[in-house]
């Protein structure tokens, strides 16, 4: 660049503010004449001065347009939801007998034992035995 720099630039913005006498500041024509004297400055002063408010304001509007739109956004069901108690179809394979869920005693009456407990026969407890001979064998095989 050349020795008009931004240095340069940057004096002369500033150039004649400490001339500015406070105590005439009261009289309107005083301060008319100073900034007709200094324009460029006020001008550079002025936009510098909205740009930092415009900035400073820029989140506050980002945060309230965010804040409306989150507002606005309403569900939209393109079915109606279901607020009845909700009823299991009967399924083929599925007698009336089936209970899905039934209340848990601490222990059990010869009638529930009855209705509920399926006493194993021979074949049963030949798959189970053979099942458990396999596992067995597994953990043991790879034992060293």
């Amino acid at each position: 660049m050349s020795d008009n720099s931004f240095g340069e630039k940057l004096k002369g913005f500033f150039k004649g503010y400490g001339e500015f006498d406070f105590k005439k500041a009261g009289n309107s024509s005083y301060i008319a004449g100073y900034l007709q004297d200094h324009l460029p400055q006020a001008y550079g002063i002025i936009a510098f001065l909205v740009l930092l408010i415009f900035m400073s304001l820029l989140p506050v509007f980002a945060t309230v347009i965010q804040s409306n739109k989150k507002e606005k956004k309403q569900k939209v069901y393109l079915v109606k939801p279901v607020e009845d108690e909700l009823v299991l179809p009967a399924e083929p394979g599925i007698d009336d007998s089936y209970q899905f869920y039934r209340e848990q005693k601490r222990k059990w009456s010869r009638e529930d034992a009855e209705v509920w407990f399926t006493a194993p026969d021979d074949l049963m407890l030949k798959e189970l035995e053979q099942t458990n001979n396999a596992l067995i064998s597994d953990v043991l095989g790879a034992a060293p």
